[in-house]
């Protein structure tokens, strides 16, 4: 590949890199947007420098302690212009993230930035830690107005007025009927009432944990700083819900925690509909304001527990259906890493590694605007375009990769190249779960990895030696359509840049890949709850992803021949069990699959795009996943459509409730690909005389 990067603007950008790496972390918020994104430092242009590591939230003590605050604001958003050949900005209405360390608003303590592109805080907890998550919404409404009324979808225009979505069509017939594309509550609507779910964790899905179906509406003085405190102290010591209906005297005090933090903004319907499910003793569904995220991270040995959190590189993001694709455009998402004996070993192993967290986005004001001017949004990194990473002659880093984007092609392949030496990498985890040592061995010496929107990599990458004669190199790593090898690098499918150059003094940092990891029993140990499930198990279930109609026609996206129904329960499990799934995927085009809780073991694949028109078995031991890409299906040689489809294997242990699978190009799940999943103890109190 030829260097493409002119002597002078390689120049100038490593002088920035160092500026920009030096620079305290606000100082980059813009006034305006500028014309070119190649600029000095400080200008707001997030393009072509150094990367800037995100802020980072770390537990203390045990127990991790934020506030996370949710608030509409003018971002400057890089992107490459196609038509012009070179980077870009614009300015674009957001809702974006601010978080504090500990639950003071101190400015002392924010972690994030603003004015500019920028993910949420990096939240870094141990296994076994409490976390404690205060979330506030406080969009003023004003300034993002909703476009839709109670239960009706979003309106978009376009810039001349004319209504683009939701889309009306007429059908075909005598007479002819007018349909909407989308039909509420499977579209785009409610977009200024929010939650999060943490992605990849094995945690408890109801009450204060990854509970997706709460949602909590908008109040722009939504500040409980003074309360917080308290009511998490509270929680620490009853963290079940069951708590406050079955003690008079908690339920009190928690009430009026919520009575002094709140106002009664919530609408009447809402307000009766807590009420309902509280007289249920059932959790409230919405909140008015914020909420107080409050967990602990299992560990495998704790009482009860069987499965336990694996450690690694997993994410938290927005999660309220119909709003869900709109706000990772916006920006709502950032990386959580879980450490453990992991990450120990890998410490060891390569003393004074460089630890390089890396989440992918695309920045966009609304799902029915991705192009915009200039073309779709671009990929970008920790909200920057195309950013530097600096690394020494064979130096080995941990790179920990999130895709967080909401489709990005569905499913990108990523290949490294550079003119005088291609980095080498090696891959040892998956969604946030560590390699087993056959799946390592087996992925040494891959030259590309692939990647759809919920997945994660932990990547050893080094560096590639100087030539003779050479001060530096540069190198990138680029992007294409999954199935192919990305084309020669222009500026539109690279992620970043890699220069190479000694350091003065020389950083002490390793450079050669652990020699004791070339056997089992020096590798990295894979703890006993990560063992491949066993089976065939008696439990076995089809679920089946389609779409209807084409393109303008009426809603498309099903799966089970059903669109998503908040008030059905579409799977039923038992808790402990083991199950043997396989997903069909009836149509032509990928869709990544994802469930909450609980990872699985994908076991065959069945993937007629490639030629593969029956189930494929893989080789034990089995990679775990969360998230996973259904190959499409495609036509045989006699014409007949055969679907892709994978087979995977999980358990429902520990953890009792609701929670959801859906598609993770999180505009189909907004428009009706997800279900409502339930798992019920075995257990009963129910004694028979």
């Amino acid at each position: 590949m030829a260097d493409t990067t002119t002597p002078s603007r390689r120049d100038f950008l490593m002088k920035a890199v160092a500026a920009a790496m030096a620079a305290p972390l606000g100082s980059q918020t813009p006034n305006t947007c500028v014309a070119q994104c190649v600029a000095p430092p400080g200008t707001g242009t997030n393009c072509g420098l150094g990367l800037v590591p995100v802020g980072e939230i770390r537990s203390k003590n045990g127990v991790l302690r934020a506030v996370l605050g949710l608030k509409a604001e003018r971002r400057s958003v890089p992107y490459w212009n196609a038509g012009a050949d070179s980077f870009d900005c614009r300015v674009l209405r957001l809702r974006a993230y601010e978080a504090w360390e500990g639950f003071s608003l101190d400015p002392n303590n924010l972690k994030t930035k603003a004015g500019v592109a920028w993910p949420g805080p990096t939240f870094r907890a141990e296994v076994g830690d409490l976390v404690q998550i205060l979330f506030l919404n406080r969009i003023d409404e004003r300034e993002l107005p909703k476009t839709e009324t109670r239960n009706n979808c979003d309106i978009t225009k376009n810039t001349s007025g004319a209504q683009i979505y939701p889309k009306e069509v007429q059908t075909s017939g005598t007479p002819p009927i007018v349909q909407k594309t989308d039909a509420y509550p499977n579209c785009f609507h409610g977009s200024n009432t929010t939650n999060m779910h943490f992605h990849g964790f094995h945690v408890t899905p109801d009450g204060f944990g990854d509970n997706v179906l709460v949602q909590v509406v908008p109040r722009p003085r939504a500040i409980v700083e003074r309360n917080a405190v308290a009511m998490f102290e509270t929680l620490a010591q009853h963290p079940d819900w069951g708590h406050y209906k079955q003690n008079p005297a908690l339920g009190k005090t928690f009430k009026s925690f919520r009575k002094r933090a709140t106002t009664k903004n919530l609408a009447k319907d809402l307000v009766d509909h807590n009420s309902r499910m509280e007289g249920e003793g059932r959790f409230p569904q919405f909140w008015d304001g914020y909420f107080p995220y409050n967990f602990r991270i299992p560990k495998a040995d704790d009482p009860g527990i069987v499965m336990g959190q694996a450690p690694g590189t997993h994410w938290y993001h927005a999660h309220k259906h119909g709003s869900t694709a709109l706000h990772l455009l916006n920006g709502l998402a950032g990386v959580f890493v879980i450490t453990g004996a992991y990450d120990r070993e890998i410490q060891t192993a390569l003393p004074n590694i460089q630890e390089q967290v890396l989440l992918l986005q695309q920045f966009a004001e609304s799902p029915n605007l991705l192009m915009g001017s200039g073309g779709p949004p671009t990929l970008q990194v920790n909200g920057q375009l195309q950013p530097v990473i600096n690394m020494q002659p064979g130096e080995i880093q941990l790179w920990r990769i999130v895709h967080g984007t909401v489709q990005a092609n569905a499913i990108q392949n990523f290949v490294f190249s550079g003119p005088a030496g291609t980095p080498k990498f090696r891959q040892i985890a998956q969604d946030g779960v560590q390699f087993a040592f056959e799946n390592y061995q087996a992925n040494q010496n891959n030259s590309s990895f692939t990647l759809a929107p919920g997945n994660r990599v932990d990547l050893l990458v080094q560096a590639p030696q100087l030539l003779p004669g050479q001060s530096s190199s540069d190198s990138v790593l680029i992007f294409g359509p999954a199935g192919s090898k990305p084309p020669t690098p222009s500026g539109s499918n690279t992620l970043l840049r890699i220069h190479v150059a000694s350091a003065s003094p020389p950083r002490p940092v390793p450079t050669q890949f652990p020699a004791n990891w070339n056997t089992k029993a020096g590798y990295i140990q894979l703890p006993k709850f990560l063992d491949d499930l066993p089976g065939p198990p008696p439990i076995r279930r089809n679920v089946f992803f389609q779409m209807a109609g084409g393109p303008g026609g009426p809603p498309t996206f099903y799966i089970d021949n059903k669109q998503f129904s908040e008030t059905d329960v579409d799977k039923t499990m038992m808790l402990g069990t083991v199950e043997e799934w396989t997903v069909w995927n009836m149509t032509p085009i990928v869709h990544p699959f994802h469930i909450h809780v609980n990872p699985f073991q994908v076991t065959a694949i069945q993937a007629p795009a490639s030629g593969n028109f029956s189930p494929k078995a893989l080789p034990a031991p089995w990679v775990w996943w969360d998230t996973f890409a259904l190959p499409p299906g495609a036509n045989d040689a006699s014409g007949k459509f055969v679907p892709g489809s994978i087979t995977f294997r999980t358990r429902f242990s520990d953890f009792a409730g609701m929670f959801v699978l859906h598609c993770h190009i999180l505009a189909h799940e907004d428009r009706g690909m997800m279900q409502l999943l339930q798992v019920v103890s075995n257990k009963t109190n129910v004694r028979h005389h």
